[in-house]
């Protein structure tokens, strides 16, 4: 299992680790990626993909790290134990992180929010190609990134970087999306995140709060509604939190004051915060989904 994440008071460079029997080993640099943004990562069965938008770098240092809105994504390689090289997605462009989950019939999905219209799309990759994106329905625009997770079918979630939320879930049988319903009782500045492990535990997002607020929220779907937002009491993140599956159990991971931290829920329970020794970021980390 993997966790990943841009180191961006290093020029934006992309770090990685692998969870061992004795937790989270030591950071590894993926030397040909940079971003501006926090990476995201998907897995289809034993195979794990990374996805993000770039950024331009001066090496000098005399100039900050500039966004690049291309989308660039890669495979890993277990042969090489390393990251395959990077490869842009060519047709559409995303000014915020993408997110990667897997279809009802197994195939690695992206989701990202248009450069131009602001809105959500997705495709999925299929027979070693991208399918061409579409537009997913949305009543307003995605200024945060999407978060995607399967859950039975796929769910999407994202806002609007003010009050309330929006997620829908994929008709399969159809090959479209639901109608997008807003949840009116929570709101973030960054971005949510979902998750939903094959263990018995529910589908759950996560948040940051609003503005100055730095409160990770969370909430969970029993299969026909979204549960009362709740608020941790024992953290604190600066971007927003990442959720994923590691071993079976939805874990979750985010930054306060420069430190990676972990956690996992186990028995309807979070465990305590754990720092991940090594890893710097102020940005969103990553797990796989």
């Amino acid at each position: 299992m993997y966790i990943a994440w841009t180191d961006d008071s290093d020029g934006g460079r992309m770090w990685w680790a692998e969870m061992g029997a004795f937790g989270w080993g030591a950071p590894r640099l993926v030397p040909d990626r940079r971003s501006a943004a926090g990476p995201s990562l998907g897995m289809v069965g034993d195979d794990y993909f990374m996805a993000w938008t770039g950024a331009w770098y001066e090496p000098g240092g005399f100039a900050p790290v500039a966004h690049d809105t291309t989308i660039w994504w890669s495979g890993f390689d277990r042969v090489r134990n390393d990251w395959q090289p990077q490869q842009p997605f060519a047709e559409f462009r995303s000014s915020v992180a993408p997110a990667l989950s897997t279809t009802p019939s197994g195939e690695l999905a992206m989701a990202w929010s248009d450069y131009d219209q602001e809105v959500p799309f997705w495709s999925a990759f299929v027979n070693g190609r991208w399918r061409t994106g579409r537009a997913v329905g949305s009543p307003g625009l995605v200024l945060t990134s999407p978060a995607v997770a399967r859950f039975g079918t796929l769910f999407m979630a994202w806002g609007g970087g003010g009050p309330g939320l929006w997620w829908t879930s994929f008709n399969p049988v159809q090959g479209t999306w639901f109608t997008p319903q807003r949840l009116a009782d929570r709101g973030t500045s960054h971005a949510p995140a979902l998750a939903g492990a094959s263990a018995g535990d529910p589908l759950v997002m996560a948040w940051k709060g609003l503005g100055g607020d730095t409160a990770i929220w969370w909430s969970t779907f029993d299969g026909s509604a979204w549960g009362p937002q709740q608020a941790f009491t024992d953290r604190q993140t600066a971007a927003a939190p990442a959720l994923g599956t590691v071993g079976g159990s939805i874990a979750m991971a985010w930054t306060w004051d420069g430190a990676l931290n972990t956690s996992l829920y186990l028995g309807g329970q979070w465990t305590p915060p754990r720092v991940l020794p090594g890893a710097r970021t102020a940005l969103s980390p990553a797990l796989p989904n």
